[in-house]
């Protein structure tokens, strides 16, 4: 069954909000199932635009991706997106380049749109390629006719502002236009903003203030239609603390290349009525500014959570967060006695909305040192495959020998098989040496082809099996160490691999933690252990309830769970 790489793009981070994100989702995957392809992963690009181009550069999921394509890594494999203009809304020409370059490199493109497949390897048909031509033309053309009327509607807007009109309705939470289009308070909810400058002015940062507006039952306030949050987030009350609205000020916005909104211009003073004074917002901003020089910055601990995006309450569903307790490097005082230094930052994991004083009951504190431990005992030899470990570059430069080699083998073979011809005809002794050299050529270079293919194979991360085990203690060993550079790198693609093996990782209440894989009906339960207490892990077969430790009612409950979400 042929492989294939879903691909998901949008510009503005805004749609992920919105359907975007699971209609090009359902739309690939519809064409996956339709054509019998077997879906490897899910490239997603979120706020990455197309009309720049900036979805193809480096660090970006469709950049990798084609960076890894030109030398040859995805090769036999399908690239499914909903319409064509999820890859590219440059000039045409560029489009066509980038489908010619994909095809030769062995990468199928699959659009669901139109039900339209560009087979590797084989020329487009001619009417392909017209009709190619003009989706990419028409794609390059509604991106800078949208461009164009951004840029005219927020010149209009700032006018607007200028002269005293109302430029958008979209205003800050604690303001509405009344009937006559005037901005008016909402005084319940711009009490609350005053009652967060005034915490803050007493020296309470955003994470204490959002911690007593939950204990106060204060109903957070929806950033979305439709989206209210569980529980006031650190992140909301930074936004309040930092909105020059609060004074009555108007900073338009514009999104960068990237899609993320950032300032466009002066702020327009007094546009919207005033509810804190200029000298308490300042004071209060400059006191959160102090505050991040005080925590020193300087010392990342490079990923400290190598779980973040799949960690969930077991109770509300919400994410759980990773608060760090100690440094790696620290010491401990202990029966009178101080401890080595730590081998590692340690830290807890908390359900979010419990640990902001929200509506969830599962304030469990999960001991990350051992979950991380147990987590790579489950799931490391999952997550790092061979190819984890290739060398991109290097793999495409051993193609490109290769391919030319073979060239050579070509040539020496037909030489040799030409002058064996012509000594079966004439049984000249000089032909048979010239046939025998050019087949002791052949064989040089074929064997050149072999070690070239080996050091290829080792590039491409094809190990044995004890070869691939001293490879994952060897990562497991650079997660904690010392130079910095060396431990971001080695955390950033673990966690990129355990994100690409698990579906969900589940904390309860009693300290138990779930890992659910996307395939196969495997589970590994993890007991973090605290204190002196060893953590240790377990897996469970879903397919086989009476094995091992499925009579446990938390796991029936998992899997009764489980078969729901199948049907």
């Amino acid at each position: 069954m042929q492989k294939a790489i879903i691909y998901i793009r949008f510009s503005t981070l805004e749609q992920r909000e919105g359907v975007s994100l699971d209609r090009q989702k359902e739309r690939c995957l519809e064409m996956c199932e339709a054509n019998g392809w077997d879906v490897e992963t899910i490239l997603v690009d979120e706020g990455k635009s197309a009309f720049a181009g900036k979805h193809r550069d480096a660090g970006a999921a469709f950049g990798d991706f084609e960076a890894a394509a030109r030398h040859g890594i995805h090769a036999g494999k399908v690239l499914v997106v909903e319409r064509l203009s999820r890859l590219s809304r440059l000039d045409y020409n560029e489009t066509y380049d980038l489908m010619r370059v994909l095809n030769k490199n062995g990468v199928t493109v699959g659009c669901w749109d139109g039900g339209r497949i560009y087979k590797a390897n084989e020329p487009i048909e001619f009417v392909s390629v017209i009709e190619l031509l003009v989706k990419a033309k028409t794609a390059n053309e509604e991106s800078q006719t949208k461009s164009d009327f951004g840029k005219d509607k927020w010149a209009r807007r700032r006018a607007d502002a200028a002269s005293g009109k109302v430029a958008t309705s979209n205003g800050p939470a604690w303001l509405q236009l009344d009937a006559n289009r005037k901005w008016v308070v909402i005084e319940d909810r711009a009490q609350v903003v005053r009652q967060i400058f005034e915490w803050a002015d007493q020296g309470d940062g955003s994470l204490r203030i959002s911690r007593r507006l939950n204990e106060a039952k204060v109903q957070p306030w929806a950033r979305y239609a439709n989206r209210t949050p569980r529980c006031w987030e650190r992140k909301q009350v930074s936004r309040i603390m930092a909105n020059l609205a609060v004074i009555g000020d108007y900073q338009m916005m514009m999104e960068d290349s990237d899609g993320k909104p950032v300032p466009a211009g002066e702020p327009i003073r007094g546009y919207f009525p005033r509810i804190i004074e200029p000298d308490v917002f300042e004071r209060v901003n400059l006191g959160a500014d102090d505050r991040k020089i005080m925590k020193g910055g300087g010392r990342s601990v490079a990923v400290a959570n190598l779980a973040s995006a799949l960690t969930r309450c077991g109770v509300c569903g919400g994410a759980m967060e990773y608060v760090r307790s100690r440094l790696k490097g620290a010491t401990v005082i202990r029966d009178g006695k101080e401890t080595a230094p730590l081998k590692q930052d340690q830290g807890y994991l908390y359900c979010r909305v419990a640990n902001r004083r929200g509506d969830c009951v599962n304030r469990t504190s999960i001991a990350y040192v051992g979950f991380e431990r147990a987590l790579l005992d489950s799931a490391l030899h999952l997550a790092l495959d061979d190819a984890s470990f290739s060398r991109v570059d290097e793999v495409g430069r051993l193609t490109v020998m290769i391919a030319d080699k073979r060239r050579d083998y070509a040539a020496a073979f037909s030489r040799a098989e030409t002058l064996f011809n012509a000594f079966a005809e004439s049984a000249s002794d000089m032909g048979m040496k010239m046939a025998l050299e050019a087949e002791r050529t052949a064989k040089a270079v074929q064997a050149e082809i072999d070690e070239l293919q080996v050091q290829k194979d080792r590039a491409s991360g094809q190990a044995s099996a004890a070869e691939h085990l001293s490879r994952l203690n060897e990562i497991r060993e650079q997660l904690y160490d010392d130079d910095l550079d060396v431990r971001r790198v080695a955390r950033l693609k673990v966690a990129a691999g355990l994100n690409s093996v698990i579906e969900k990782i589940e904390c309860q209440e009693d300290r138990r933690v779930f890992v659910r894989y996307k395939r196969g009906a495997r589970v590994s339960i993890i007991y973090p252990g605290r204190g002196r207490r060893p953590a240790y892990s377990f897996d469970v077969n879903l397919a086989k309830p009476g094995d091992d430790h499925s009579d446990d009612p938390k796991v029936q409950a998992l899997i009764g769970r489980m078969k729901l979400e199948a049907e």
